[in-house]
């Protein structure tokens, strides 16, 4: 039986958080995200693995990741909504 790598694990589940609180409602349109030092420092994993999370929820739309200025939750407007993540 194979296992699963834990690498590939960690950002999926980071970007599940994240992400239901965007869909939710607990982070609203326009909030910036904590920056990649402290996130990662909070949950105890990598800036790497915090860098694919955030990737994995650009990718769907839910924030806009910028130099200087953060990573921020997007506009409804914005999402991917008929990504299976985002419709979950």
């Amino acid at each position: 039986m194979e296992q699963a790598n834990p690498a590939i694990r960690i950002p999926h589940k980071i970007a599940t958080d994240l992400g239901t609180k965007i869909v939710s409602g607990r982070l609203k349109p326009g909030t910036i995200l904590d920056g990649e030092i402290e996130a990662s420092g909070e949950r105890k994993v990598s800036r790497s693995a915090y860098r694919e999370a955030v990737r994995i929820l650009v990718a769907k739309g839910l924030v806009l990741s910028r130099p200087k200025t953060g990573t921020r939750v997007t506009e409804l407007e914005n999402w991917h909504l008929l990504d299976p993540d985002v419709l979950s």
